[in-house]
């Protein structure tokens, strides 16, 4: 079978030209908190809450699975002197009105456990959006050498932007598909992304659908309108993305939606051609190519390379679940998304003020655990 030419491939090594030119860095802003997503071992934690520490500002742990207890956070605060730390325990379920959405019933789109994740990034927004602030960053727990200065540096174009990341290139933070395409030798650049992103809740009208790619589909709205920026890199911590080749099951459906997504913004057309089979089903024929031609550059490296055989494997698996995904549901996810995400609007714009967290968190009727240390 001939190996599919590169001008037939919907995948681009880079979506940066979709991405700010020219900022302008404006004064510095003060970062009114920082939220991170925990729920890997307690040592990641401590680059989060040194941080924070360094920033003065408040810390909003929300943690869950095999995340660090709360005893735990509050202990790791007070030794690296961390004045402010909030701690959220938060279901992998967690049900509230403010949550709940169309997208999130779409099996498809959910299959295997992609975990609270989604969930902990909105309720990160509205609370920013109730406690009035500014400038806030979502974090990842695996995010490490982030430094007080580079983030006061991504915060300043935010006069103009709605949202500024920080590069994840150091051990770049890629699905398992695009990692094969690097390994193969293809450039393959990262994107923005929610793992460190600091944006103006106020003026964010996304959200992170539960769906791999979901930081893709929050920053959509703002893509759109030339509104995002990416200033400077970060590291994440380093893990096996081959090791289990379901992972790229979990991933495919999410990678369609997001790469279409992503390419209908190139062309402006963000609202109109997603809503139709037409275009998904082109698209699905093009993304198939491209698993294609991955697996013919990964099975020609030689057979010493310590990854070839297990990439192999995770793109069998890709190809298969790409083979499950119709280009009605494709349409219905979009179609649904876009619902979903005007009701998400509105939701926001009748979310009431909150003096602290803890108000906010009391004014939602939020179960669970809400710790609070301020020194």
């Amino acid at each position: 079978m001939p190996v599919p030419p590169l001008d037939a491939l919907p995948h681009r090594e880079s979506h940066r030209d979709l991405l700010a030119a020219n900022l302008t860095f404006g004064p510095l802003r003060e970062i009114d908190g920082i939220v991170v997503s925990a729920g890997k071992a307690r040592r990641n934690l401590r680059p989060a809450i040194r941080l924070a520490r360094d920033l003065r500002t408040l810390l909003v742990v929300m943690r869950s699975g095999a995340g660090p207890t709360e005893q735990t956070v509050l202990r790791l605060a007070s030794e690296e002197g961390l004045q402010r730390v909030a701690v959220m325990d938060i279901a992998e379920r967690l049900q509230h009105p403010l949550l709940q959405f169309r997208t999130s019933t779409a099996p498809h789109a959910v299959a295997g456990r992609l975990g609270p994740l989604s969930i902990k990034r909105n309720l990160g927004l509205v609370f920013g959006r109730m406690l009035g602030w500014r400038t806030m960053m979502l974090l990842d727990d695996d995010i490490h050498r982030l430094t007080e200065a580079a983030v006061l540096r991504a915060a300043r174009p935010l006069d103009d932007l709605v949202a500024v990341g920080l590069a994840v290139e150091h051990f770049a933070d890629h699905s398992v598909v695009c990692h094969a395409n690097r390994l193969s030798g293809r450039p393959q650049q990262v994107f923005v992304s929610g793992s460190a992103l600091v944006l103006d809740p106020a003026r964010c009208t996304g959200f992170f659908p539960k769906i791999y790619n979901e930081d893709w589909l929050f920053l959509a709205p703002a893509l759109r309108e030339n509104l995002v920026g990416l200033v400077g890199t970060v590291r994440q911590r380093p893990y096996p993305p081959f090791a289990d080749p379901g992972r790229a099951r979990v991933e495919e459906f999410g990678e369609v939606v997001g790469e279409g997504v992503v390419d209908s913004v190139r062309r402006g057309r963000l609202s109109d051609e997603l809503r139709w089979p037409t275009f998904w089903a082109d698209f699905l024929r093009r993304r198939e190519s491209f698993i294609r031609r991955a697996e013919y550059s990964v099975a020609d490296l030689s057979l010493d390379n310590r990854h070839r055989d297990a990439a192999l494997a995770s793109l069998t698996v890709a190809h298969e679940a790409l083979a499950k995904i119709t280009a009605n549901q494709c349409a219905d996810y979009y179609r649904s998304w876009c619902l979903d995400l005007a009701t998400w609007q509105s939701r926001l714009a009748d979310l009431p003020r909150a003096p602290s967290l803890d108000a906010a968190w009391d004014a939602l009727g939020l179960s669970g655990t809400l710790a609070d240390l301020v020194a």
